[in-house]
């Protein structure tokens, strides 16, 4: 489902950098997801820095208690197994990146 782009990156050429990749696939799912991982790229210069921290969002955001959802979507506030299955689906994907060595990594720009 949140996998094409991450696919593209794995079958040779990484056609965007993997924080592009991580923000269309939480705007895939939810526009106020992407706020959260939008956030983080302004804070790290570095893909592998990105992605690592990613990963620890992932993790507090999986935290999340159903009644806390509205403080990170105000419309249309999606079902928590759902949100968990698209976190899931994002964090596989960063984990596939991952495994690719930076410096195999290219980016059309």
């Amino acid at each position: 489902m949140l996998d094409k782009d991450f696919n593209e990156a794995l079958r040779g050429g990484i056609v965007l950098k993997p924080s592009e990749g991580v923000i269309i696939a939480a705007e895939r799912f939810h526009h106020e997801l992407t706020v959260e991982f939008g956030v983080l790229s302004y804070e790290y210069a570095n893909e592998n820095e990105y992605l690592k921290n990613a990963i620890e969002l992932i993790k507090e955001l999986k935290e999340i208690k159903k009644y806390e959802m509205e403080e990170i979507f105000t419309e249309k506030v999606p079902t928590i197994k759902s949100f968990h299955n698209a976190l899931d689906s994002i964090l596989l994907n960063i984990e596939r990146v991952m495994k690719i060595p930076e410096n195999k990594r290219t980016y059309d720009m």
